[in-house]
């Protein structure tokens, strides 16, 4: 039996930025796949687990639809993923915590069925 999010105690960070130099500055999180943005799809799969699910990202404006999780910039700028992680382990509730960064999010059908087995 899978303990409750409640029970589990760890956040999950969702690393959100960066220059986006391969996807010609457009946010890689809010690229669509079959008309849904990678990040609903994050969440949506984060939030049947964890308790605390915090955006990081320095563009909060385009997350304006996600409000209800903590959305934080970097603390530290132009480090890349670093700075992402840094943030989120500043503002994290948890002990504990998972990072995802928004191009690994595609593969979070599979990741979700693994997450839930490695808990």
């Amino acid at each position: 039996m899978i303990p409750s999010k409640e029970e589990i105690k760890i956040s999950a960070a969702i690393i959100a930025g960066g220059a986006n130099k391969r996807f010609n500055g457009k946010t890689k999180a809010n690229i669509q796949i079959s008309g849904v943005r990678i990040i609903t799809r994050a969440i949506k799969t984060l939030y049947e687990i964890f308790g605390d699910i915090i955006i990081v990202t320095n563009t909060p404006d385009e997350f304006k639809t996600c409000q209800q999780f903590t959305i934080v910039p970097d603390k530290i700028k132009n480090v890349g993923p670093l700075g992402g992680i840094h943030a989120a382990l500043v503002l994290q509730k948890t002990k504990l915590s998972l990072f995802l960064q928004a191009i690994c999010l595609v593969y979070l059908a599979i990741l979700s069925d693994s997450i839930s087995n490695f808990i």
